[in-house]
This record gives structure tokens, sequence and C-alpha cells, in this order.
């Protein structure tokens, strides 16, 4: 009777490996991703153009046109040391005044106008003098991929590599870190998923120009403003492109005065025509998009602004990678 009354009793399981819930694992947050990671993360380019101090500003120029890139470190002559970045940017200054007061051909001569407006200001213009807006702050070869994101989050486009003799080995964009996010994604907590609209990033209203606007007063904005970029609307306001110093550029491959006084549209259209890397014309989302659809447009395209487009598609906000990097390290 007592083993009977003892069977009858309900079985308790007691805490077996097969009942007990699996431990969740970790995912990291962007900021710890980028903590762990190194900066030897990032692929070093095939080659890494350093510029001198002792170069020319049409000699330094003509190696960003003819090298395709925007910038460009500039190594002090007979020393190691860096007296800052050279940047296309520094170039609109020179194209403005140069083309307002005479026709040029050639990049030495648009160089040459440009150097008038600071005659007053200092004893000549060099490369240095032009480098120094944009100073030099490298991260060392060890250095993590977070120290490089903060400094870009603070509105660097680009961060410089060293090695321990001091050179440069690799520079590291906004669009590389936005790459290596992408292609880490599947890593991260659902840090991508919010709405553009509920983080409230980017800039508004959004400066714009009229697609009838001359590409020389386009330019004359951008100088002014010091932007990077600027959208080009249709007469009703709508999205067409947008413009930044990476246009003009391309147009001092064949400088043509002539073009620079036509529609920026028209502008844009020719010196565009024979261009493979120019992938969209226009990026822009629709203001219920998710960070992660900005992210991936932007490092699809090798952009570093997309534009947020109401239902009739006027521009009502400018999201550059800046600004997502700075949400992205101060959300975590």
């Amino acid at each position: 009777a007592r083993e009977t009354k003892q069977q009858d009793r309900p079985s308790i399981s007691i805490g077996t490996r097969r009942n007990m819930a699996a431990p969740v694992p970790h995912v990291p947050s962007i900021r710890e991703l980028l903590a762990s990671a190194k900066v030897s993360d990032i692929p070093l380019p095939g080659k890494v153009v350093v510029l001198s101090s002792s170069q020319t500003p049409a000699e330094a120029f003509a190696v960003l046109v003819t090298e395709r890139i925007l910038s460009a470190p500039v190594r002090v002559a007979g020393s190691r040391e860096y007296c800052g970045i050279l940047d296309v940017r520094d170039l609109i200054s020179f194209v403005v005044f140069g083309e307002t007061e005479v026709a040029h051909t050639n990049l030495i001569e648009i160089v040459g106008a440009g150097e008038k407006m600071y005659k007053e200001a200092i004893e000549g213009v060099t490369v240095s003098y032009m480098a120094r807006r944009n100073p030099f702050h490298p991260v060392k070869e060890d250095a993590s991929l977070l120290a490089v994101a903060e400094k870009l989050a603070k509105g660097t486009h680009r961060v410089p590599v060293v090695n321990a003799e001091g050179d440069v080995i690799n520079i590291i964009s906004q669009s590389s870190l936005v790459k290596f996010l992408i292609k880490n994604q599947s890593k991260l907590a659902v840090d991508l998923s919010r709405k553009i609209a509920e983080l409230n990033i980017g800039t508004t209203p959004v400066m714009s120009i009229s697609s009838t606007c001359s590409a020389l007063d386009a330019f004359k904005i951008l100088d002014r403003t010091r932007r990077s970029g600027i959208a080009v609307t249709d007469p009703s306001g709508r999205l067409l492109t947008s413009t930044s110093g990476q246009d003009l550029k391309l147009w001092l491959k064949n400088p043509n005065s002539g073009l620079l006084k036509d529609s920026i549209l028209h502008f844009l259209q020719k010196i565009r025509a024979t261009e493979i890397d120019i992938t969209a014309p226009v990026l822009s989302i629709a203001q219920g998009s998710t960070l992660q659809l900005a992210l991936n447009k932007l490092a699809a395209t090798r952009s570093h602004r997309i534009f947020v487009v109401d239902k009739e598609g006027r521009p009502v906000r400018c999201v550059s990678l800046t600004d997502i990097l700075r949400q992205v390290l101060k959300s975590q």
C-alpha cells in the first residue's frame, strides 16, 4: 500500500537542463561593436595620396582632380609633421572669385585669380595656409573604430590613420565607417529600426536653389555658407537633384566658363554625362523611413547626405552622415 501511494503522487521536475531557458546571447550596441573593432578592420586603400607644403595651390588641387579624391593630408616639406588637410571645397572660393572677374580655361589660371582674394590678409597663398583650415587629427593604427567614429561625428569627413613612424597609411571616411556598420548590422541590437522623423535628426528647413539658378550662383552659396552640398528643386519646390564640391571637381577636368553661367541643372547634366560613378541623380527617402534604410542608401551610393521628402516630393529635411553618426553614438 505504501508503494501505491508513492506512485500516485504527481512527479515534480526540478530544473533539468531540458526545460531550463537557454541564456540569451548578448547583442552588442553600435558603440560596443565599434569599441571592439580596430581601424585595421577597414581595408587599406591601394594608394594614399599625401601632398607637400612645397607644392603650389594649383599643383595640389591638380592632384586632387587627377586622383579623383576630395581631400588629402599635407605634409610639411622636409619634416614628418602634417599641417592639415587640403579639401576640394577650398577650391570653390577660387572658382567663385576667379570666374566672377574674368573667364579662365585651366586650373592654374583659376587658382591664380583666386589668390587675389587673400593678398591683403597674407603674403601670398600657400597650400599650408589652406590646409590649416582643415586640422589634421589622426588616430594610431591600433586605435578602435569608436575613436574614429567620435571624430567623424563631430563633423570631420575623414580621419587619417598613422603608423609608428607617423606616416599616413589609411584615411577612414564617413562612408567607410557606414559600410562597416552595414556589413555588421546582423550582429547589432535593433538600433537602426527607428524612424528618421521620430529621431528628429538632420537639418530643416532644407537649403535649396532653383534648377534655373546659374551654376556659378550655386557655388557662391556653397562658398558663402561653407556647406558641402545643396538641394536643387524645380519651380514647384520638388526635389530634382543636389550639388556639391564633387561636381566642381568634375568641371575642373575640363573648365568651361560658359557652362558655369548656364543653369545648375544643365551644368550637372553636362558634367555628369560621362561619370559612371554617379549612381543616383538624387537620393531621397519618405518621411516614414527608418534609419536603416537611410544608411543602406547612403552606403550603396557613396553619398554624404540624403533628403527626406513629403508626399509631393518636396525636401523637408536633409540628413547627413555626420547627423547619423552623431545619433547612433549618442543613443547607445
